[in-house]
């Protein structure tokens, strides 16, 4: 029945027994339904005031049309070779403003992600121009989550560009090229995971097929 709101009415009582018992701040940690931008107008048309946090997003992958995605000329894409791990995180610092290190690479939980059991060097992508690497983005397959069925869940780590070269269609290549991985493994369902002030990227990510799932927010 997800999608269809039914969480609302719940939310509301719960929302009115706390206000009642003084609170002003409101942190819901793992809202599952479907219908995000419908809660939040409802309750902004209430007055109530919403701060974003963490959203999932889902793609069901029988439902995603998976082709290489055609870039610009002067760019192009490959996989993860050996040594990169220094790149990866030179160039993941330049996008998002960390400050990891080649030995940091083996260590990461993104996504819960065990890089001894996820890591396949196939489904992690570098973009490029004239051999400087400006753009990353890896699929992985979950071996530590849950399965569905008789499929791992997959997920989209790390998916970004250098500023002076967004607005490529390099986000969408980088992407496409991990889903196709992820089919390629047999995968059935994607997770990927934002926040919904990144506009750039939830645009992408919607426009490819995910749908947010779980979402964390405060009301105040």
């Amino acid at each position: 029945f997800r999608g269809e709101c039914h969480s609302l009415e719940p939310m509301q009582a719960c929302i009115l027994e706390l206000k009642e018992k003084g609170a002003d701040r409101i942190h819901v940690s793992s809202w599952l339904d479907s219908p995000y931008r419908r809660v939040l107008k409802h309750f902004e048309s209430s007055g109530v005031k919403v701060e974003h946090g963490q959203l999932t997003l889902f793609l069901d992958m029988q439902r995603c049309e998976k082709k290489a995605q055609p870039i610009k000329s002067g760019y192009k894409l490959h996989s993860f070779r050996e040594g990169d791990d220094q790149t990866w995180a030179k160039v993941k610092n330049a996008i998002f403003g960390s400050s990891s290190t080649a030995s940091d690479f083996w260590t990461q939980n993104f996504l819960g992600v065990d890089m001894r059991s996820d890591f396949d060097p196939q489904g992690f992508f570098f973009a490029e121009q004239e051999g400087n690497p400006i753009g990353i983005c890896a699929g992985l397959v979950l071996h530590n989550r849950n399965k569905i069925g008789e499929s791992y869940l997959g997920g989209i780590g790390w998916t970004g560009v250098v500023e002076e070269h967004r607005g490529s269609g390099l986000g969408r290549a980088l992407m496409m090229s991990a889903l196709n991985y992820l089919d390629e493994k047999g995968i059935i369902l994607t997770e990927v995971g934002t926040q919904f002030h990144r506009t750039a990227a939830l645009n992408l990510y919607e426009s490819i097929g995910f749908q947010i799932h779980i979402a964390s927010f405060n009301l105040l």
